[in-house]
């Protein structure tokens, strides 16, 4: 997870700035009914909204209904990927840029289940293009020749506005971009130092009261943010592991899907942040299974753009699911 636009520094955003989870190093853990296997499933957990399902799942005790015991693994912007190729996490959290780029460079990890999944209307979106007040900025196809910021240069988010501009009629290879982290896109727009940002909830509000002008979505409609993954074998060498973690995160994906309320609630308290804040996330829903045309569009939009070095394709990248296991 080398990048700064990685999943740590996006749920700090969606936690407005870095909150932390209490005990997320030490959840329940321990080998399980003396059977001298292996029955405890370590899992990245952070503080962010998506990931509240998870840790509504170890807080009822829902692993241990299906048999296993499991360790919530705290991770950084660095550690998420070293984790789980050595051991220490079974599986882990990351955006999907991050997985297509590692895995299209030969390193063994595949991604296993979607988080959030992108929607079609403009609430239902995480990432939003938006204009600096008298940058003159009305559509995607006027970002070519100007500075437009980003959390991570050359990333899936990049790609796709490349893409939305090309598409648009405008040239999005003339776009220069310049790296801005999120909670200083509203001072590098006031500075004047880009024309454009594109900003993810809730900075995306805080550039619009600071007079932005809302522009364009940014992902396809099916793109998982983001995504947990594992080593490239876990599917087949653990699968009871493997098919348990998919069971119990089902479950409280529907559960979180019925009862978005308590869902926030939750996130609230995580994050130590005013309910209202919390309620202001996209109304996006939380989705297992992957969507294969929106993966694919994601490895596609990065190739087109020259951003992605190496060759990858959607079997190589998802782990087959349980039921083709």
């Amino acid at each position: 997870m080398p990048s700064i636009r990685n999943t740590w520094a996006v749920c700090a955003a969606a936690a407005l700035a870095a909150a932390t989870l209490a005990g997320c190093g030490s959840s329940d853990s321990g080998s399980g009914a003396g059977s001298g296997k292996d029955t405890t499933i370590r899992v990245e957990v952070g503080p962010s909204y998506w990931e509240t399902p998870m840790r509504i799942a170890i807080s009822k005790g829902w692993f241990k209904e299906a048999g296993f015991d499991v360790k919530a693994v705290e991770y950084g912007p660095e550690s998420s990927i070293p984790l789980v190729l050595n051991g220490q996490a079974d599986v882990g959290v990351t955006g999907l840029g991050t997985v297509i780029t590692h895995a299209a460079k030969g390193v063994p990890i595949k991604a296993v289940a979607g988080q959030l999944v992108e929607g079609e209307q403009r609430d239902q979106q995480l990432a939003s293009v938006v204009a600096r007040k008298g940058s003159g900025i009305r559509s995607v196809s006027d970002l070519a020749g100007r500075k437009v910021a980003s959390n991570e240069l050359k990333g899936p988010s990049a790609a796709q506005v490349v893409r939305r501009t090309n598409e648009a009629g405008g040239k999005g290879d003339a776009i220069t971009w310049v790296a801005v982290p999120f909670p200083g896109m509203v001072e590098a727009m006031k500075r004047g130092d880009v024309d454009a940002a594109v900003s993810v909830a809730p900075f995306t509000d805080q550039l619009l009261a600071a007079g932005g002008t809302y522009v364009s979505k940014v992902s396809r409609a099916g793109t998982p943010v983001p995504v947990y993954f594992a080593k490239k074998e876990f599917r087949q060498k653990q699968s009871a592991k493997a098919d348990a973690f998919m069971k119990v995160l089902e479950r409280a994906y529907a559960w979180a899907n019925e009862n978005r309320d308590e869902a926030l609630a939750e996130f609230a308290k995580t994050a130590n942040i005013p309910l209202k804040a919390a309620q202001a996330q996209p109304k996006m829903k939380w989705q297992a299974a992957f969507d294969e045309k929106a993966v694919t569009g994601n490895i596609d939009d990065m190739r087109a753009a020259g951003y992605l070095k190496g060759s990858i394709g959607y079997a190589e990248l998802v782990a087959a699911p349980p039921s083709a296991g």
